[in-house]
């Protein structure tokens, strides 16, 4: 008889979602010293990958799948470290737990996967097609799927998402309706696709209050603490451009300060609107457009509760529009 995660989970006293994290390198989340421990243990029961079978129903356990580098978390990323908070207590009140897996560090099938250890699949930001190794994957195994901020692309399952379309065009229309006569987007990439429907909310305000798809104005940074800093240094050379949405509050936090301590005014010079309100400390009351959090990743882990039990009902797009806190900066 084969050893399984559980034996070797029941052997080291630990829980198997400690053991499939110890197995996994890309896996945090387990001291080092503990790691070496239970991977000792498991050699020296002879453990091996079990083979593909269809994922049980009744597990405790669910993955979740992101794609995000090390640095997105202490910088706060698009949506933060809150959405995987908000996914745990989600999971939590249906008596789930979350077994995560990055495919920034390891783009391989995970162990608990491979272990069948999971009754379903959260795949978080995942901006993949339907022909990665990994949805194909999950679909021969059956495993019932939710997508949360994931493209349209992936249609064949339920999707969970904020109408960033909606919310970056309702920032960029506020700031028309305040007078601004040429607003820049500010990102700090061009590929993801949550920028992409982003910036395409932001051009079509544009288009609507009459201007052409080469007057948009979009300036990127390379993700970090400073990020906005330099782009405010571009705006200043400008010298016209009145208004600015930013795709994180920590972008605008910088980009403020930074335009403040060169003289400018805001918001009676440059008006600046900014998403989402991180756990990020600043003095700055940033007008910024907003979502219900906990609504999202709520309706998620519900829809997959629901495929669980019904796998063969159509697939779903559900979303979750944003609403615009009033600040200070425009």
């Amino acid at each position: 008889m084969s050893v399984t995660v559980k034996d070797i989970a029941d052997a080291a006293n630990v829980s198997t979602a400690t053991v499939s994290r110890a197995l996994n390198p890309e896996q945090t989340g387990i001291k080092p010293e503990v790691r070496q421990a239970i991977v000792k243990l498991a050699e020296k029961m002879g453990y091996q990958k079990k083979g593909k079978k269809k994922a049980a129903a009744s597990s405790s356990y669910v993955g979740v799948i992101y794609k995000r580098t090390p640095s997105s978390f202490t910088q706060g990323g698009v949506l933060g470290d809150r959405l995987y908070q908000a996914l745990e207590v989600a999971l939590f009140g249906h008596g789930k737990q979350a077994l995560m897996h990055n495919l920034a560090l390891n783009d391989s099938i995970p162990a608990f996967i491979e272990d069948e250890l999971i009754s379903g699949v959260l795949l978080v930001e995942l901006d993949i097609s339907k022909d990665h190794h990994l949805i194909k994957e999950l679909n021969k195994r059956n495993i019932p799927i939710v997508g949360i901020n994931c493209p349209g692309s992936l249609a064949d399952f339920d999707l969970v998402s904020v109408d960033h379309l909606q919310c970056f065009q309702s920032l960029t229309q506020r700031l028309f309706e305040k007078g601004c006569k040429k607003i820049a987007f500010v990102s700090d990439d061009y590929g993801h696709f949550v920028t992409r429907n982003s910036y395409l909310g932001y051009t079509l305000a544009l288009l609507e209050n009459g201007f052409g798809p080469q007057q948009t104005l979009w300036f990127t940074e390379e993700n970090s603490a400073d990020i906005g800093k330099a782009t405010a240094d571009k705006i200043i050379d400008d010298g016209s451009i009145d208004g600015v949405v930013c795709m994180t509050n920590i972008i605008a936090a910088n980009l403020i300060r930074t335009l403040e301590a060169a003289g400018k005014k805001v918001p009676q010079d440059i008006k600046v609107c900014g998403y989402d309100p991180q756990p990020y400390q600043t003095e700055l009351n940033i007008t910024a457009g907003i979502y219900d959090l906990e609504d999202v990743t709520q309706k998620a882990v519900d829809r997959l509760e629901l495929r669980a039990t019904q796998p063969k009902s159509n697939s779903v797009k559900v979303l979750s529009h944003c609403n615009i806190q009033e600040g200070d900066t425009d």
